[in-house]
């Protein structure tokens, strides 16, 4: 509870379960946890917007991922358009700077 509640970057301390989770996704309980938190935060964050259907939804982060496949399942169940799942972003930005620099 320290480390969420009162302490720098829950965030990524929550992300070093990702691995653990990762290799137990067999497991009918963590992949129904895994399963139930992206429906749920498609829902609350991305059915709020008007024409949500019509949009490409972006994510960033190691959670989205190493569990795209599941997430794509469910964006798919939603008839959600998925645009890029990138891992970090500097990832990319490193890639446009390269690229910027050969130019």
């Amino acid at each position: 509870m320290q480390k969420v509640y009162k302490e720098a970057f829950p965030n990524r301390f929550l992300a070093n379960f990702t691995k653990f989770i990762n290799q137990h996704i067999s497991n009918e309980l963590i992949y129904r946890l895994v399963y139930d938190s992206f429906d749920e935060f498609l829902i609350r964050n991305v059915y709020k917007y008007l024409d949500y259907q019509k949009l490409n939804i972006h994510f960033i982060g190691s959670v989205a991922y190493y569990f795209k496949d599941i997430l794509l399942k469910i964006a798919k169940e939603h008839e959600l358009k998925i645009g890029n799942i990138i891992r970090s972003p500097i990832d990319n930005l490193v890639k446009y700077h390269l690229a910027e620099f050969k130019n």
